[in-house]
C-alpha cells in the first residue's frame, strides 16, 4: 500500500507522525488523572490502571522479538 502523501516536503509524514503522538500521549495523560481523581475519591487503588497500561505495553513491546518480560 502506497499511502497518501499531501506534499513533497522532507520530513513532512514524521512530523505530521510526530504530532499526532504528542496529541494522544497528552489525552491519554488526562485520561489517567481524572482515573486517578476518580479512585482517590472513591479510596480505590490511583496506580493501578498505571500498571495495567505498563503491562499491556510491555505485552506490545516484546511480542514481536521474542524478548523476555
Amino acid at each position: 500500500m502506497n499511502g497518501c502523501s499531501f506534499s513533497n516536503e522532507p520530513g513532512l509524514a514524521e512530523r505530521l507522525q510526530r504530532e499526532s503522538r504528542e496529541a494522544m500521549k497528552l489525552r491519554l495523560l488526562r485520561d489517567i488523572r481524572m482515573d486517578m481523581a476518580v479512585c482517590e475519591v472513591e479510596g480505590w487503588n490511583p496506580v493501578e490502571y498505571i500498571d495495567e497500561l505498563i503491562e499491556l505495553l510491555k505485552g506490545l513491546k516484546y511480542a514481536d522479538n521474542g524478548a523476555e518480560n
